[in-house]
This record gives C-alpha cells, sequence and structure tokens, in this order.
C-alpha cells in the first residue's frame, strides 16, 4: 500500500507538470505584454488581404471617388471584400452580380454581338462590364470580372482557372487576363478578388 504523503507527492508533481504545459502553450499564443490574444493572432494571419481593402479604400476617398463592381464567376466577393473596411460607405453606393449573359446585357450595358464575337470569358465583355458599370452606378472606377471558376464551363481555348478583368479608372479602361490553373473553384474565386484589389491599389 502506497503511503498517502507519497500520493499526494505524485498529484502535486502531475499537478506542476500540466500547469508548466499551459503556461507554455499560452506563452506561445501570447503579446508582447504576456497577454492573450488569439483575436489579434487571427487578425494578423490575414492582415495582408486587410490592409489592402483599408489601402483600395483610402486610395478613393482622398480622391473623393467611388468604385462598383459588376461580377460573375466571383459572385459578388469583391464587393463584399471592400464591405471588409467600416469606410466602404465612404465610396460604395451599389454593385451588380450578373451571372447571366442576359444580366450583362441589361444592367451593364453589354453589347450582345461582344458576347457572340468573343464570349463571355473574354477581356472584351471584362472591359464593357466595367464601363458600363460604372455608367449606371455613376461611379469613377468600375471593375468588371467574368471567368470560369470550375469545375465545368472550360473549353480548350478557355481552361478552368481563366479570368479576365476589367478596370474603368476615370475614364480609361485596361483588361487582363489571369490563368489561376485548377486549383479548386473557390480558391479561383478568390485568387480572383486578391489579384482586382491588389491591381487597384497599383491603378489608384
Amino acid at each position: 500500500m502506497i503511503p498517502c504523503f507519497k500520493i499526494r507527492y505524485y498529484m502535486l508533481c502531475t499537478f506542476a507538470i500540466i500547469i508548466f504545459s499551459q503556461v507554455r502553450f499560452v506563452n506561445s499564443f501570447s503579446d508582447k505584454k504576456g497577454v492573450v490574444n488569439l483575436e489579434k493572432r487571427s487578425i494578423i494571419v490575414n492582415g495582408d488581404i486587410m490592409a489592402l481593402e483599408e489601402d483600395v479604400v483610402e486610395k478613393l476617398i482622398d480622391r473623393g471617388w467611388h468604385i462598383s463592381f459588376a461580377e460573375s464567376c466571383t459572385g459578388g466577393l469583391c464587393c463584399a471584400t471592400l464591405v471588409n473596411v467600416t469606410n466602404a460607405s465612404k465610396v460604395l453606393d451599389v454593385s451588380f452580380t450578373t451571372y447571366a449573359n442576359e444580366a450583362k446585357i441589361k444592367f451593364l450595358g453589354v453589347c450582345a454581338d461582344t458576347i457572340l464575337s468573343n464570349g463571355v470569358v473574354s477581356e472584351d465583355v471584362a472591359r464593357e462590364m466595367a464601363s458600363g458599370v460604372a455608367k449606371t452606378a455613376g461611379s469613377e472606377v468600375g471593375v468588371g470580372v467574368t471567368g470560369i471558376a470550375g469545375p465545368g464551363g472550360a473549353t480548350a481555348k478557355k481552361p478552368i482557372g481563366m479570368v479576365c478583368f476589367g478596370f474603368f479608372i476615370n475614364g480609361q479602361t485596361v483588361t487582363f487576363t489571369k490563368q489561376f490553373g485548377e486549383i479548386g473553384r473557390n480558391q479561383v474565386r478568390k485568387s480572383s478578388v486578391e489579384f482586382v484589389f491588389n491591381t487597384l491599389k497599383e491603378l489608384l
């Protein structure tokens, strides 16, 4: 039979080991003041995108400009990303998610012939989406996004992960095409949003 004092000793040692382990775990997530702040740590992890959003909004505010989005494959993610910023209401009035070709024609003024001649996933359509949404919304900046996120809809010339972008900036329009590859539907959409805000940062 184990004496009582030995049982107490083993219990104290075990308790001390547990406490020490918890302290080491807490310290690994602590800031310089020693206060655990997991939320702050998560903000740091996602800080690049958030900082980018804020930078774009600040640039728009400085110029007194408004922005509008015309989104197809991203389904509103660009607009939603901008709204992460508190002051988004100062630069955003309206945006469109125009998934169908008919919606692009009706709400953005995209020419049916442009779609027929070049395909809906093309820089020509992205250009008209960007300029069209800016005109409809009365904004100085318009962004058009059209692409193939997958898993279907691809062709030999237009593979999964191909996304076309149009940027209307105060009267001037530029277009781009990115080939993100077969990285998964949601990752293509996420990469498209990142490209949009990186490009806006450079153009504004």
